[in-house]
């Protein structure tokens, strides 16, 4: 496991990723290969409003949705 009681992402760290009028609807685990056949975990959160890649460190990207 993850070390998060089954979760992906800590409930403290969802927390602090989403306001109280937005959450997330999908939480999905993914693999990011580069170039040279390297992969790296990283973790999809879809929300109301942004898309969002999580390394283990931080927020690699944020994306709104229009």
């Amino acid at each position: 496991m993850d070390g998060h009681g089954g979760k992906l992402v800590p409930d403290s760290v969802m927390k602090d990723l989403f306001s109280e009028d937005d959450e997330a609807m999908f939480v999905a685990k993914g693999k990011k290969i580069s170039t040279w056949g390297i992969g790296s975990d990283r973790v999809v959160i879809l929300s109301e409003y942004f898309l969002m890649l999580l390394t283990q460190r931080d927020i690699d990207k944020k994306i709104p949705i229009s």
